[in-house]
């Protein structure tokens, strides 16, 4: 390797390292949002002219704050693995697989709900950011169970709010 390249090299690395890592954070705080009903987590995720198909509802952005605030889910936790990056200059393809546990209340009956599928993405970045230009939600499996009996749970229950949610409380208070 010739010594004159070796820098410009390692910055075109380092950048690269730095591009796929603010696209994961993108990623597991859009989990987060969904998670929390956190509009603005939600909207951060996605640049504000962006598309999301997915699957059972399409639309902008705002389609998908409402679709989560106004879904029939009481519970929800995803969790992200396999996150494959192509970087494009200021775009990069990205396909995330995920799997997302729901609770849900329909007609006064609990639901337990597990789905697996990848998030199928256009990611841009404009002045800096990293953000949602396109999603499509590619469904793997699904499954749905009715709730005969609920175990008991800690003291410290999730809640979808960030106003009453531990991990905010914990943030403000650090208790």
């Amino acid at each position: 390797m010739n010594d004159q390249h070796a820098p410009t090299d390692r910055d075109a690395l380092l950048q690269q390292l730095l591009d796929r890592e603010a696209i994961r954070e993108v990623m597991t705080r859009y989990c987060r949002g969904v998670d929390r009903r956190d509009d603005d987590l939600i909207r951060a995720a996605y640049h504000p002219d962006a598309f999301d198909d997915h699957g059972n509802f399409t639309g902008s952005r705002e389609a998908v704050v409402t679709k989560v605030r106004n879904s029939t889910v009481t519970a929800s936790m995803h969790h992200i693995g396999n996150v494959d990056i192509e970087l494009d200059g200021d775009v990069a393809w990205v396909e995330t697989y995920f799997v997302a546990y729901a609770s849900h209340e329909i007609d006064g009956r609990t639901y337990d709900s597990a789905r697996g599928g990848r998030y199928l993405d256009r990611f841009e970045r404009r002045d800096g950011r990293w953000a949602v230009a396109r999603r499509k939600v590619a469904d793997d499996w699904a499954h749905m169970d009715e709730v005969v009996r609920r175990p008991e749970v800690g003291v410290h229950q999730g809640q979808r709010s960030p106003d009453a949610d531990p991990w905010y409380t914990f943030r403000r208070t650090g208790a």
